[in-house]
């Protein structure tokens, strides 16, 4: 009986709604809905189920297409200023009318209950409350539709084409977003995207800061990438496992850069939160499995910040953002996951390029996490022989071998190609940069294409390793030789060795690095060098004399102008000494004050954008040393990413073309990412 009697309902609904579709938009819409709830009931109950389910499917895919067609039309067509005159006029009539003035003294109540219960933890609210201020609501709306249409029922018709057009532009929010980071269904950045075919596939999860940056992320990988994303907020972790695999689906994923954070560490009473920092953890991990076993390259991007101390109003409040990306970063590392640290890049601009009160940014701030997130995620995206490269092709190594004293010595047998490559390399220019007694300090210049005099140029000063005892400049020429091609003054530094009867120490290498940093900034107008984009790169001790131009203040020459900076703007760090301590490398050279020139012990904020490349396998410089400096500069405030190479021994890239081009490849990313390179 109740079938039949809905169908003949269902039957009606279908021929109203298909006659009323061309003229009457809105009860279109609701009318459609009644038919398709019938029509799913009547598919699930009726003994006739398959020719039930395939009969309402057709006329509801008709009544659906008219309902879209006449809604669009109307949205389509603008009020014009003489009707939207008229509707005004109306309304004001209205408001004085008792009917109306009862629903808005009956609305203004409802409203301050639920702005009241709004503030409080979600725990704590009343669904009745938010029912209430939605009867509210609705019954204003329709005692001023029928105020307005007793007065003039002529209206009838301008009163559908205004409704239409506010439905057209309706946004649904989740709170603290606007239409830039909402995941509404009508928003470009969560719309399924068609795969140009032999691009990469890159997955974004995460929440609505992430909505907010997906279409800058796919203007700037255009051509590199198919950038997908879920196609909602992905809130918390809790959530991620429950809907995972089907974000996942069935195709092949070449990277994911996913983020969970902000909803887990939201409070929802005033001392519980929406997931513990050990449950979090534990829901990462669970998470990392389930996506590491798509093959997918992996990159976590840490929760941006939150203002205000976490206490965004009395019912809105996080826990410590650092503590739970810190919590996140032990995660990753442990399953050998790249990090893209949003953290650190939002952080120094939250003033100026956050929402006040919110989580959210600015378009410009979005932007700016743009970059970031599109730096990270093509450092990771496999090689394309067919795409055009940043920089110039790197030069063919030689055919014949250059040997070279190596301390640390790599721990490889195979050959050597940054030596066959040096030795066809000579710089632009040489000049002496400092003088101490007879000897004289060089910069060896490789000029980029077309420099001219006023011209303010990025600046690659890369510093050659050896454990402070050997190798010279050449050794990084084809590092110079390439950033030079990229656009950039890139510079190979002398410096003075620890050698016997030489009276020199690592903390004298330590200050002629500091001093060529003081004196390209100096000179910067005389090199053609921008003294604000200067990048500090050296590998293995070299890498600790890069880092050391940021670290370690004090160990400077004697009568040196420390007016002058000598902290570079970033450092790329290749398999660093980064830890002089008896767990690292250097400790005995370097003697009882370690300590003051060791980079994991004198991290502090504010130190310069940097990026790490260290081979698992390292048991000269330990990776372990290069996970400890990691952790400790992102707890610091300051921005580091870790690129890890699976077993990689010291000196890894210096012996694989793959590797070398590949470690390169990452650099011109996080560069680009700073503004750095183009």
């Amino acid at each position: 009986m109740r079938a039949n009697h809905m169908m003949r309902n269902c039957n009606r609904t279908v021929t109203r709604t298909l006659l009323s579709a061309p003229l009457r938009p809105q009860r279109t819409a609701r009318t459609g809905v009644s038919a398709l709830r019938a029509a799913v009931w009547l598919a699930k109950t009726s003994p006739q189920k398959p020719r039930m389910f395939q009969r309402y499917t057709v006329l509801l895919a008709i009544v659906t297409g008219l309902s879209l067609v006449a809604s669009t039309r109307a949205a389509d067509t603008a009020l014009t200023p003489e009707e939207t005159q008229q509707i005004e006029t109306a309304k004001s009539a209205a408001l004085k009318t008792p009917e109306v003035r009862a629903a808005t003294l009956k609305f203004n109540a409802a409203r301050k209950a639920y702005q009241a219960d709004r503030a409080k933890y979600p725990a704590d609210r009343k669904h009745e409350i938010a029912v209430a201020y939605r009867k509210a609501t609705k019954g204003l709306e329709d005692a001023k539709r029928k105020a307005i249409l007793a007065q003039n029922p002529a209206l009838a018709p301008l009163l559908e084409k205004a409704d239409a057009q506010a439905k057209a532009g309706k946004r649904r929010m989740n709170e603290g977003e606007t239409v830039a980071d909402s995941d509404v269904g009508k928003k470009p950045a969560i719309r399924p995207i068609k795969d140009v075919p032999g691009l990469p596939r890159v997955l974004l999860v995460g929440d609505s800061v992430s909505i907010g940056y997906t279409l800058a992320v796919r203007e700037l990988l255009k051509g590199k990438a198919n950038v997908h994303r879920i196609p909602v907020n992905s809130g918390a972790t809790d959530v991620g496992l429950a809907k995972m695999k089907d974000w996942l689906g069935d195709g092949k994923w070449d990277v994911i850069h996913f983020n969970f954070g902000l909803h887990d560490a939201k409070y929802s009473s005033e001392t519980t939160q929406r997931a513990t920092r050990e449950q979090y953890a534990a829901n990462l991990r669970t998470l990392v499995a389930q996506m590491k076993a798509t093959g997918a390259k992996l990159i976590f991007a840490t929760t941006t910040p939150v203002p205000k101390g976490g206490v965004l109003s009395p019912g809105r409040k996080f826990d410590s953002i650092p503590a739970r990306n810190e919590v996140a970063v032990k995660v990753m590392q442990e399953n050998g996951v790249a990090i893209d640290d949003l953290y650190a890049v939002a952080l120094p601009v939250m003033e100026k390029l956050g929402r006040p009160n919110d989580v959210h940014f600015t378009p410009e701030g979005y932007e700016l996490l743009a970059k970031a997130v599109a730096a990270s995620i093509e450092a990771q995206l496999p090689a394309r022989r067919t795409d055009t490269p940043v920089c110039p092709p790197l030069p063919a190594p030689a055919q014949k071998a250059q040997t070279g004293v190596s301390a640390p010595r790599a721990e490889s047998k195979a050959r050597d190609l940054i030596n066959d490559m040096a030795a066809k390399l000579e710089p632009t220019r040489v000049v002496v940069y400092k003088k101490v007694g007879d000897r004289e300090l060089h910069l060896n210049i490789f000029d980029p294409p077309g420099l001219k005099p006023g011209d303010k140029r990025p600046c690659f000063l890369t510093i050659h390793g050896g454990g402070w005892t050997g190798m010279s400049p050449r050794r990084q020429y084809p590092f110079a030789a390439h950033f030079a091609k990229c656009g950039m003054v890139a510079i190979s530094v002398e410096y003075r060795l620890v050698q016997k009867g030489s009276g020199s120490t690592v903390f004298v290498c330590v200050k002629d690095a500091r001093s060529a940093m003081r004196y390209v900034r100096a000179h910067a107008a005389e090199l053609g060098v921008d003294p604000q984009k200067i990048v500090a790169n050296g590998g293995s001790a070299g890498g600790h004399l890069a880092a050391g131009t940021a670290l370690f203040d004090g160990v400077d020459e004697a009568g040196e102008d420390t007016s002058v900076s000598c902290v570079p703007n970033a450092l790329v760090l290749y398999f660093p000494v980064i830890d002089t301590s008896k767990e690292g490398y250097g400790n005995a050279k370097i003697g009882e004050r370690w300590q003051e020139i060791s980079p994991l012990h004198r991290v502090k904020a504010g130190v310069p954008p940097t990026i790490i490349f260290h081979g698992t396998g390292d048991t000269v410089t330990p990776f372990k040393g290069a996970q400890a400096f990691h952790a400790a500069m992102l707890k610091a405030g300051n921005r580091c990413d870790l690129d890890v190479n699976e077993g990689g021994k010291h000196g890894y890239l210096m012996f694989d073309r793959a590797l070398y081009e590949d470690t390169l490849r990452k650099t011109e990313a996080f560069l680009k990412s700073l503004g750095s390179l183009k």
